[in-house]
C-alpha cells in the first residue's frame, strides 16, 4: 500500500442507495476508509490517522461485530476472518512494551544484586571476627534477556505482519523484517503452550491475539476483508444513548395489549424511545435520527409524520404517568458537519426548529418536537470520553427555545 496519501483513500458516505458502508475495506492490496455522514475529515496525514483511529474505536465499542466481542472477551477467532483487532492489539502492545522477551536467570558471586542466602551459605566460606560470621561475597541472582528465544522471534514476526497490514494508521515506518520464516504448526504450538503456562494477563492477551494472526496467516486467504457496518444508524443511536441517556428507560415505554373474549391477554411489543435524558428534574425524550438533512439541506430528508406522531405519544405517556416536577421535551438529533459553511455556526450543536402535529394544540412542551443537528465527529469523540457537560449544553439550548 502507498502510505504517502491517506487522504486519497478516505471518503464520507452519503447514506444513499449503496453508499452506506462505514469502516475500512481491503481489496486486492488496496485500502479504502469510509466515514459516516457529517464527519469533518482532517486535511493532513497526522490528523487523518487520528480520524481513522477514532472511527475504528467507535465501530469497535458500538457494535456487536464478532472481532470486537472477541477482543473484549478473549473468545476464539475465526480463521477466515481478517483479525483486525488482533493486529491493532499487537501494534498497541508493541508501542507500549516493545518486543516480548523471556529472561534467563543465573547465579554468580558478586557483592551486588539479589542475594540467594541458601546458595551463599552453602558455597561461600564466611569470615570470622569476634565469634561473628561475615560474608564478604554473596551468591546473587542475575537475569538477562534472551532475545533469541523462539517466542520472541515469533512475536517479531507478528509485529512485522501487523505493521504491514495496519501500521499505516500510526506511522510510515515499520519494524525490521523478522529473520524467522513462517511455520504455522510450530508457531501455533509454541503460542498455545505459552498461553497455558503464563499467568500475566497482558501476556495472555498478547498470545491470544498472536494466535489469531497466525491462524489467519496459515489460512492463505488474503484477498479482501471489511471492518465496519452498513447500518451506521444503529451506532448513531448507541452513541446518543451513551452520551445523553440513562440506563433504566423501561418505565418510559408505552405498552399495549390485546384482550380476547376468552379472557386471555396478549402483550404487544413495547414502543421503545431511543434515549431518555434526565437533567435538573426535566425529562428529555431523544430520538437519534441518522438522516441526511444535515448533508442535503433538503426538508424531504427530515423525520416524517410517523416519527413525529410516535415522539408525541412518548411525551404524552410520560406526562400522564411520570411527571411530578419539571417539563418533558421531545428531541430529534441528526448528524451534520459543523464546519460546513452552509450552516454558518461555530458550535458543534445547532438548533434547527420544531415539528408539530395538527391533532395537538401545542400547549404542552412535548407536543413540539425539537430538531437538533449534532456534529458527527464531535459525537464520536464524546461517546469515548466523559460527556456530562454536553447534557447541560443540550438542555440549555432546548430550554432557551421555549423561553
Amino acid at each position: 500500500m502507498n502510505r504517502s496519501s491517506l487522504l486519497t483513500r478516505c471518503s464520507i458516505n452519503t447514506n444513499k442507495e449503496s453508499d452506506t458502508f462505514v469502516g475500512i475495506k481491503f481489496n486486492k492490496g488496496k485500502f479504502s476508509i469510509n466515514f459516516p455522514l457529517g464527519f469533518n475529515l482532517s486535511n493532513n496525514e497526522k490528523a487523518i490517522r487520528k480520524d481513522i483511529i477514532l472511527l475504528l474505536n467507535t465501530i469497535k465499542i458500538n457494535t456487536d461485530k464478532m472481532e470486537s466481542e472477541l477482543y473484549k472477551n478473549f473468545l476464539n477467532y475465526s480463521q477466515i476472518d481478517f483479525p483486525f483487532q488482533a493486529c491493532l492489539h499487537i501494534i498497541y502492545d508493541y508501542l507500549d512494551r516493545g518486543y516480548y522477551n523471556e529472561y534467563q536467570y543465573s547465579h554468580k558471586k558478586d557483592k551486588q544484586g539479589k542475594i540467594n542466602w541458601n546458595r551463599t551459605i552453602s558455597t561461600i566460606k564466611p569470615a570470622i571476627q569476634n565469634n561473628n560470621a561475615f560474608y564478604l561475597d554473596f551468591i546473587v541472582k542475575k537475569d538477562s534477556s534472551n532475545e533469541n528465544a523462539l517466542i520472541t522471534l515469533i512475536h517479531k514476526y507478528c509485529v512485522y505482519e501487523s505493521f504491514e497490514n495496519l501500521g499505516w494508521l500510526f506511522t510510515d515506518q515499520i519494524p525490521e523484517k523478522p529473520q524467522i520464516k513462517f511455520d504455522y504448526k510450530n508457531f501455533k504450538s509454541v503460542l498455545s503452550s505459552k498461553l497455558l503456562s503464563t499467568f500475566e494477563d497482558k501476556d495472555k492477551l498478547l498470545f491470544k491475539n498472536m494466535i489469531a494472526l497466525i491462524d489467519y496467516e496459515g489460512n492463505n486467504i488474503h484477498t479482501s476483508f471489511t471492518y465496519g457496518t452498513n447500518r451506521f444508524e444503529y451506532i448513531w443511536e448507541s452513541m446518543i444513548n451513551k452520551v445523553y441517556g440513562i440506563n433504566q428507560k423501561n418505565d418510559y415505554f408505552p405498552k399495549t395489549q390485546w384482550s380476547f373474549l376468552d379472557g386471555t391477554i396478549h402483550n404487544n411489543n413495547h414502543l421503545i424511545p431511543d434515549t431518555i435524558m434526565l437533567f435538573k428534574d426535566n425529562l428529555f425524550i431523544l430520538d437519534a435520527k441518522y438522516y441526511r438533512f444535515g448533508y442535503t439541506k433538503n426538508p424531504q430528508d427530515l423525520p416524517e409524520s410517523t416519527s413525529i406522531h410516535k415522539q408525541i405519544t412518548y411525551g404524552e405517556y410520560a406526562y400522564q404517568n411520570y411527571l411530578t416536577d419539571g417539563n418533558i421535551y421531545n428531541v430529534f438529533i441528526m448528524p451534520f458537519n459543523a464546519f460546513d459553511k452552509y450552516w454558518n455556526t461555530s458550535s458543534n450543536i445547532k438548533l434547527l426548529g420544531e415539528a408539530t402535529s395538527n391533532w395537538k394544540n401545542g400547549d404542552k412542551n412535548y407536543e413540539h418536537v425539537i430538531g437538533i443537528l449534532l456534529d458527527t465527529k464531535e459525537l464520536m469523540s464524546l461517546s469515548l470520553s466523559d460527556h456530562t457537560i454536553k447534557q447541560e449544553q443540550l438542555a440549555e439550548i432546548i430550554h432557551h427555545y421555549f423561553k
